[in-house]
């Protein structure tokens, strides 16, 4: 897949997630222990905007039902979703974030 230049690194504090619109896909990117991770930006539960819920100990929580999503993965860890959110490939060059698009 093609990868689409986000924003970047710097745009994107330590322990945090912004919404980005990509080629009609809403991404969540979020910066954890130095690292950036892509997930689709809603809930697998009831479509909760991930992007305004909290990020803590890598551990996604959605702000309308409180359920959690693995950062790194995109699986579930905390109910009421059984499905995993889909994860994106991210790279970092030139000090700017790249995510596959979807």
């Amino acid at each position: 897949m093609p990868l689409v230049r986000l924003c970047p690194v710097d745009e994107v504090p330590e322990n945090a997630i912004r919404h980005f619109s990509v080629n009609g896909a809403e991404i969540l990117l979020a910066r954890w222990e130095n690292q950036f991770y892509a997930l689709s930006e809603k809930c697998t539960h009831r479509g909760g905007p991930l992007s305004e819920g909290t990020l803590e100990g890598g551990v996604i929580t959605c702000p309308w039902h409180f359920g959690q999503f693995d950062v790194k993965t995109g699986s579930v860890v905390g109910p009421p979703p059984f499905q995993p959110v889909q994860k994106f490939e991210v790279r970092v060059e030139n000090g700017a974030v790249f995510v596959s698009t979807p």
